[in-house]
């Protein structure tokens, strides 16, 4: 459940998402699909959550925005020991914000600690993969962009 505490967590990367979407952006239609053409409230309490075997995801908003970036964002808990699916490299870029546990972020052929507060960064192209080496639920918000 998401309350004053992890919501002021993830200002900061909220704050970076708004920089970085300003720096690229550029002239575009409105965005048209997915509820971001307007600023709004997601009401985390009314999104469905989906369990699967690692823990759950709960998708927050998908489509373009009126700069002409795709953006998706969602929130995912992860159990102990888990991964959510294996390393990887996609072309959009993407934000972690780590709310709860102690995440091993991996990338190329580093392996970082990460915790409560703590953003981590995939740029577009590189390597990279989470798991929870903590004894407890880890919880982190995922702003994807491009």
């Amino acid at each position: 459940m998401t309350n004053r505490r992890d919501l002021v967590l993830s200002l900061p990367a909220l704050a970076i998402l708004g920089k970085a979407l300003a720096s690229s952006a550029q002239t575009s239609s409105p965005a048209s699909a997915n509820g971001l053409e307007h600023s709004t409230v997601f009401s985390i309490e009314r999104l469905p959550i989906e369990a699967n075997d690692t823990g759950s995801f709960q998708r927050v908003a998908i489509g373009k925005i009126g700069t002409g970036e795709n953006v998706e964002i969602h929130n995912t808990t992860l159990k102990p020991g888990a991964m959510p699916h294996a390393a990887h490299r996609h072309p959009h870029s993407e934000f972690l914000v780590i709310r709860e546990g102690t995440l091993a972020w991996m990338l190329e052929k580093e392996t970082i600690s990460a915790g409560p507060g703590d953003i981590l960064y995939a740029a577009s192209g590189e390597l990279h993969g989470l798991k929870n080496v903590g004894s407890t639920i880890a919880r982190y918000n995922v702003i994807a962009v491009g």
